[in-house]
């Protein structure tokens, strides 16, 4: 595939910081950062349910997106979910009375199942949906199957059920690439890594479960602890898989992890032989979860740094929570999906680590006395230090509050710029008339930055930027880490299409795989510009060729403002030179590209895009 450089501005970002303000505080939580013990604790967040009384989780990635399954009504049938920041949609199927959701990827991928007809006439048929639409797969003949694992490379893993017609499937980009007959039981996959290796295990004619690894056309038995049977749950990219197994006894079940060829018992809360344990997920730093029993209960619990701990007591006492019970995905950020009673039902559960594994700046907000007393002089703002151990996060900077500003170019020309924000995603609007504006569109995710369409590049063109060439991939490429220091660099690797904005039509010679890195140069608590214009808190981040090459081009962005400055070796610089207060000027409008909307429509999740200026309400936000 080729390989294209960008030599048009690409860089503006920012995110839906001051929208999700609120969030970040009920969601993040402002809890104790550890127990007395040292140990991590957790905040925990209601998935909620479809309107039905239940809900079960059953998989994160690590944009934070959950899937799973909840009731729509009491004592109506379940439908599979997508969960993401506080939204819980369904995901259904036209003609199935059930649909189920097993795994997501962090393409936002979901395998799963969609159930038609009632008892005898009942049918099940593996489904994928992406890109807000679903597609069944194929089977052998009319075998009935189930999708149930699927990796970042478009690999989908799962199995039929009929009990006489077994196979093991495989869907490459949800075309049937392989089908593998299982003559001596049915076969069950759970999970999948980059290096397309699957996990699951076999029931077999004796009516035991045979946990294996199956990796190039190859079953390898994964044993036991000492038992007939075991299963294997999930399987990491770093090889470890993690399931349960019976002991010798065949009554009781304990967790393991399986790495290079051994298997280790991973124990109970108790530690009492008779108290049993099952491993159900397992991230790329090792880290495991899942549930133990204790007494007649069974508790969520978490393995780490060799130690396994009860996550009913890594959450605030006061959380309203009767019991977490399982814990069935974490995601690298540390990111648990599990379900728990709360009031007597089961719900779904997102826990998160209070603080964040990198923390998030916010304002210090204090309360104000009963009755206050006014004040005629200002007080003037303090400036926020740097996060701790030098960690920033970059919606800090790149959002701004949506005052409009002036950037002007070494030539002359002079745009106005502002922020909009439109549901979760942010844009950065710029024109030298507000009545048409070109802009950027990005959006803030757990701990990246995202950039989708431009429209600025000129020549009558824009662009958008894409993780994966796969034709229906969603629009939207990672372009920063969100929190870092100065120093680090990051490296870029987005599929890049351009289009020509009268009729969107492709420009094939401008489009492909663009590589490049970003550095993040300096933090200047004061920054004086060409114009005269001194900010507060101001960045500096270097685009770069490779790692070690010199900065092509350097952008400044500043703190309320986003991109206030910009310069290259070989074509001038701009830099801040006006700021207009609050309504003083009329709200940038931006451009509206006709076929924009019809193209992407079935690619994002808002067909939003041409539609400006800021809404009424976050006019009144902002002023």
């Amino acid at each position: 595939m080729k390989r294209i450089t960008l030599t048009f501005l690409s860089i503006t970002l920012g995110s839906i910081a001051l929208l999700s303000l609120a969030s970040i505080l009920r969601f993040g939580g402002m809890q104790t950062l550890l127990a007395n013990d040292g140990k991590m604790m957790y905040t925990i967040s209601d998935l909620g349910t479809l309107g039905g009384p239940e809900s079960y989780a059953t998989d994160i990635n690590n944009e934070g997106q959950i899937i799973g399954n909840s009731t729509i009504s009491d004592g109506g049938p379940s439908k599979a979910f997508l969960w993401e920041e506080g939204t819980m949609i369904s995901l259904t199927v036209s003609t199935a009375v059930t649909t189920h959701a097993y795994a997501i990827n962090d393409l936002g991928w979901v395998a799963g199942a969609a159930v038609s007809g009632e008892n005898e006439a009942q049918n099940q048929w593996p489904i994928i949906w992406a890109n807000d639409t679903y597609t069944q797969l194929a089977t052998i003949s009319e075998t009935m199957g189930t999708a149930r694992a699927v990796n970042e490379l478009g690999l989908i893993a799962g199995n039929s059920i009929s009990e006489s017609n077994n196979h093991l499937f495989i869907w490459q980009d949800s075309a049937l690439s392989n089908s593998v007959p299982i003559s001596d039981g049915i076969a069950w996959v759970n999970g999948i890594n980059e290096s397309n290796q699957l996990v699951g295990y076999i029931h077999d004619l004796q009516g035991k479960d045979q946990a294996f690894l199956w990796a190039t056309g190859t079953f390898t038995p994964l044993g036991s602890l000492g038992g007939t049977s075991s299963i294997a749950h999930e399987i990491n990219d770093l090889d470890q898989i993690v399931g349960s197994s019976y002991l010798s006894d065949e009554i009781t079940s304990h967790a393991f992890l399986w790495e290079n060829g051994s298997m280790t018992d991973l124990g109970t809360l108790a530690n009492v032989s008779s108290e049993g344990s099952q491993a159900l997920g397992v991230n790329n730093e090792g880290v495991i979860v899942g549930s133990a029993q204790v007494g007649q209960e069974h508790h969520a619990v978490i393995w780490k740094n060799d130690q396994i701990y009860d996550l009913n007591d890594l959450i605030p006492a006061e959380s309203g929570w009767d019991l977490l019970q399982k814990a069935e995905s974490i995601n690298d950020q540390g990111w648990i999906a599990g379900t728990g009673l709360i009031e007597g039902h089961s719900h779904a559960f997102l826990l998160r680590p209070s603080p964040p594994l990198l923390p998030v700046y916010l304002p210090i907000v204090t309360a104000p006395e009963s009755t206050p007393t006014p004040t005629l002089t200002p007080t003037p703002t303090p400036t926020p230090t740097p996060m701790p151990s030098g960690v920033m996060d970059m919606n800090r900077f790149l959002i701004g509050d949506g005052r409009l500003y002036e950037v002007k170019h070494s030539t002359g020309s002079q745009a106005r710029h502002q922020t909009q924000i439109d549901d979760w995603r942010f844009f950065h609007t710029k024109g030298e008339g507000f009545l048409r504006s070109e802009w950027e569109e990005l959006w803030s995710k757990n701990n990246y930055i995202y950039r989708g369409t431009d429209t600025s590049p000129g020549n009558g063109r824009y662009y958008s930027l894409y993780a994966s060439d796969t034709p229906g991939s969603p629009v939207g490429s990672k372009w920063s880490p969100r929190y870092w220091r100065v120093g680090d660099t990051y490296e870029r690797n987005a599929y890049v299409v351009v289009r020509n904005k009268t009729d969107c039509s492709l420009v094939p010679n401008l489009s492909g795989w663009a590589n490049t890195w970003l550095r993040f140069e300096a933090y200047h608590p004061n920054f004086t510009f060409a114009s005269g214009i001194t900010l507060q808190n101001v960045i500096e981040l270097a685009w770069l060729l490779n790692e070690n090459s010199p900065a092509q081009e350097r952008y400044y962005y500043a703190e309320n403002f986003g991109l206030v400055g910009w310069s290259s070796a070989d074509a001038g610089h701009s830099y801040i030179n006006e700021i207009h207060q609050p309504g003083q000027r009329p709200d940038n409008s931006r451009e509206v590209i006709p076929c924009l909307d019809d193209l992407h429509k079935p690619l994002i999740y808002s067909s939003k895009l041409n539609h400006g200026p800021l809404p009424a309400w976050y006019l009144r936000k902002i002023k």
